[in-house]
């Protein structure tokens, strides 16, 4: 398996993780609190983002490995920090 296989494997194996935690989530989110609904809101434009960079990085992947990686993994751990947040607050 060549390395760019591995990149791709890891990625969809970190997007489909988050999948599932925003999938539970959204079935918790109709007993949450209106603040809780707003960072909910904030975090699905994020998941959009998410969604379009690992599109077009499974696209671009051989020239811009390095970069991409660095900015696709910051903006998928600050999404799951903001889901971790939430599933905190719920479970209050």
């Amino acid at each position: 398996m060549s390395d760019t296989d591995k990149f791709e494997d890891s990625i969809e194996d970190a997007f489909d993780a988050l999948k599932q935690q925003r999938d539970e989530l959204r079935l918790k989110l109709h007993l949450a609190s209106m603040e809780v609904r707003d960072e909910w809101d904030e975090l699905e434009g994020q998941w959009d983002n998410l969604v379009a960079k690992k599109d077009q990085l499974k696209h671009d992947l051989e020239p811009t490995v390095a970069d991409a990686t660095v900015a696709w993994l910051m903006l998928k751990d600050e999404i799951k920090e903001g889901y971790k947040t939430i599933r905190d607050r719920l479970a209050d």
